[in-house]
């Protein structure tokens, strides 16, 4: 009978158990952004703080799952599933659905002068001809 009551085991924090159990090999990122592990290929989406990995050196996590992950530093940079399609891939394949003018346009982009006409000048700007 032990002395104390209670157990011994302490939680762990700070550690993912899901990088650590996992089979982890290191490849040079192709000039396309891409990396090759046998004949998968795996395509790495840019991030907000680096453009592109090409000739950087990366670690691809196999999960014990199947999944795939790709990490630069301390960064996980992409999540693949277990035939290599991007998870953030995966959810915009969902079909969109149409707005009522039955366009697939984003609102937010703004539209592109189409017709042959010069766009009318800006008020308070000043036009130097040289």
């Amino acid at each position: 009978m032990a002395a104390q009551p209670g157990h011994a085991f302490l939680p762990v924090r700070g550690k993912n158990f899901d990088l650590i159990f996992s089979l982890q090999h290191e490849r040079t990122v192709n000039q396309d952004n891409t990396v090759q592990l046998g004949p998968c290929v795996l395509q790495i989406e840019k991030s907000r703080w680096r453009a592109t990995l090409a000739g950087c050196r990366v670690t691809i996590y196999q999960h014990l799952d199947g999944s795939w992950s790709i990490g630069y530093g301390p960064h996980i940079v992409g999540h693949y599933n277990q035939q290599g399609i991007a998870r953030l891939l995966e959810t915009q394949a969902q079909p969109k659905t149409l707005a009522k003018r039955g366009s697939l346009r984003s609102p937010r982009l703004p539209r592109l002068n189409t017709t042959n006409q010069p766009l009318p000048p800006k008020p308070n700007r000043t036009l130097h001809v040289l």
